[in-house]
């Protein structure tokens, strides 16, 4: 994919639309993009979390296991959608969740170490990654609530 259609894609991102020209433009020119057969696995637990993905085309799921093997979805991503954002938080360091190309996919990386850089450049890109991690973690908190509601059974 050349430049200008990485450019237009990045555009379609519910996180990155909100973003001028000149930002997107640094992000398209460090943003590579990979294409993922069904079943693929972009990244699994113990990766190291080197990269925030968005997914141009395809969905992906976001699954998370128990000790004892027990597999949740915690999320599906899908076109225009960002993932694997806990990179963000450098003490991880380590993938917690795998994901997995629901169908043919087509991601695009945003390797941390240049998106931290251009975060510090361009503070409406850290504002935004802001407002995407804050509404995940309300979505947390809803979950945790409804599931602390719920009879000990139907837990």
């Amino acid at each position: 994919m050349n430049l200008s259609e990485r450019l237009i894609w990045l555009r379609r991102s519910r996180l990155l639309e909100m973003l001028d020209d000149e930002i997107l433009q640094e992000l398209a020119q460090v943003s590579p993009d990979r294409r993922y057969g069904t079943g693929d696995t972009i990244f699994a637990p113990g990766d190291e979390a080197s990269s925030l993905y968005l997914l141009k085309q395809g969905s992906v799921l976001l699954i998370r296991y128990s000790p004892d093997g027990k597999e949740k979805v915690v999320g599906l991503a899908g076109p225009g959608d960002l993932f694997g954002e806990l990179l963000l938080t450098p003490s991880l360091g380590r993938r917690r969740s795998h994901a997995l190309a629901r169908e043919e996919a087509v991601v695009c990386s945003l390797n941390r170490v240049r998106l931290l850089g251009l975060m510090t450049r361009r503070p409406q890109l850290a504002i935004e990654l802001i407002r995407l991690l804050a509404t995940r973690l309300l979505q947390s908190h809803d979950e945790i609530e409804a599931l602390s509601f719920e009879s000990t059974e139907s837990r």
